[in-house]
């Protein structure tokens, strides 16, 4: 979405800001940081973005938390926000007429529920994730949440002579799975049982011999990134030949059920091609196909002005821009605002009315 001075207004701000739920900022969780990522990314490309739910944000990136101050100015300024959950979120908790639901794993998958609404937009990280009745129903929206300057194979004394293998199998031992005894014997986990820092990651990855992998995973890609192949080993919870997809022909990456996995993997990782910079261009399109999307449907709900008795806090959003005293009460009411706040905001955007 190129900028045209054609359509900036130096008197007010149209566009809707994004209120990304999030929980507190974990380096741990791919999804975790792909929200922040999100947020970040849309304030750089002049957008206005906000992380709710949330009391712990990176600070390398551009995620303010969401205030009553600033929510109270998009009210009282008639700016109409919109949310951003991705799929464990169930319902609306925000209470905001704009929903933008980001599917970054499989819908229901944690949670076993997927409570979405009908006027819900939908958008999804990987093709995987998509359920086949929501295919031609969700746009993608990928953002890069593997650090390069962290993960790489840049000057890596243990290239020629790697040692040992790792394995991934979290999700895999919560439903009560087991890991292969060989290599559970002889093989470190990278899973959150055993907490390691990102560094730390790198640093097993890029003298490992092989990452087995049991469930997809943002570790795949790190460890392509550092050179070690990965093999990827079916199980009741993932079947890879029916949910690899792009991935089972990715250089470096093999099946374990397939002959000469290995041997395979390790002389193919080499022509992995990892991501430059040139990279961003795709990113930043579907970012703004996002903006595109998610703010032609603020349009249309502020266009409708429609009242709903099932919906009261998001017709107040939708509302015309003064409001009654009724409808401030119920607005203050639902998000734990006190009144004399409300009147020192209201009194600062209005002071001669």
């Amino acid at each position: 979405m190129p900028f045209k001075p054609e359509d900036l207004d130096f008197f007010a701000t149209k566009s809707g800001p994004y209120y990304i739920y999030a929980y507190n900022y974990r380096n741990t969780s791919a999804g975790n940081r792909a929200l922040y990522t999100l947020c970040h990314a849309l304030n750089c490309l002049g957008q206005e973005a906000y992380i709710t739910n949330s009391q712990l944000v990176p600070p390398q990136l551009r995620t303010p938390l969401l205030d009553s101050n600033t929510l109270i100015k998009h009210f009282l300024t008639g700016r109409t926000p919109i949310a951003v959950y991705p799929e464990v979120v169930a319902g609306n908790p925000v209470r905001l007429p704009v929903v933008a639901r980001w599917l970054l794993h499989k819908p229901g998958h944690f949670s076993g529920v997927a409570d979405y609404d009908a006027d819900d937009l939908f958008f999804h990280f990987m093709n995987w994730v998509v359920p086949d009745d929501m295919k031609g129903r969700s746009a993608q929206l990928t953002v890069p949440i593997t650090d390069p300057t962290i993960f790489n194979n840049k000057n890596n004394p243990h290239d020629r002579q790697r040692q040992g293998v790792c394995y991934y199998a979290h999700k895999l031992g919560l439903l009560g799975g087991e890991v292969d005894p060989e290599i559970k014997r002889h093989g470190t986990s990278l899973g959150v049982e055993h907490p390691h820092t990102r560094e730390e990651l790198a640093s097993i990855l890029r003298r490992s011999e092989a990452l087995y992998c049991y469930e997809h995973s943002a570790l795949i890609e790190e460890a392509l990134r550092c050179g070690c192949p990965v093999i990827l080993v079916s199980s009741a919870y993932c079947n890879w030949k029916k949910e690899g997809g792009e991935l089972l022909n990715t250089p470096g990456v093999a099946l374990e059920e397939e002959p000469d996995h290995l041997e395979r993997a390790k002389a193919q990782v080499a022509n992995y091609i990892r991501p430059t910079n040139q990279l961003n261009y795709f990113y930043v399109g579907m970012i703004e196909e996002f903006i595109r999307l998610t703010q032609a449907q603020r349009d249309t709900v502020a266009s409708k002005r429609a009242a709903s008795p099932r919906k009261a806090i998001e017709n107040i959003w939708a509302a015309p821009q003064r409001r009654s005293a009724e409808t401030d009460g119920a607005f203050m009411k639902f998000y734990g605002i006190a009144p004399e706040n409300f009147r020192q905001v209201e009194e600062h955007l209005y002071p001669f009315e």
